[in-house]
């Protein structure tokens, strides 16, 4: 008996994470929205011999990703620093 009691807090607490995430998950899609919308501004991007016209949102967007991408590969770099 004690092990389904034990099974059922296991559960409670599963299913209050998983809603707690998707909370979280909900809140994190609402500022996305909300920063691409005040974010619609054009501008133009130049990297070396190339160039586009995007949103600001997009090239934050982009340059985060990469930013992230870079640090993930490169973890040595970032004790270092």
């Amino acid at each position: 008996m004690n092990k389904g009691l034990r099974e059922e807090q296991h559960e409670s607490r599963l299913a209050r994470l998983l809603s707690a995430r998707l909370v979280l998950a909900v809140i994190a899609v609402i500022v996305f929205i909300v920063f691409v919308l005040e974010n619609r501004r054009t501008v133009r991007v130049d990297l070396l011999f190339w160039h586009a016209n995007t949103s600001i949102a997009w090239a934050l967007i982009v340059a985060g990703l990469l930013g992230l991408v870079a640090g993930l590969l490169f973890p040595r770099l970032r004790r270092m620093l």
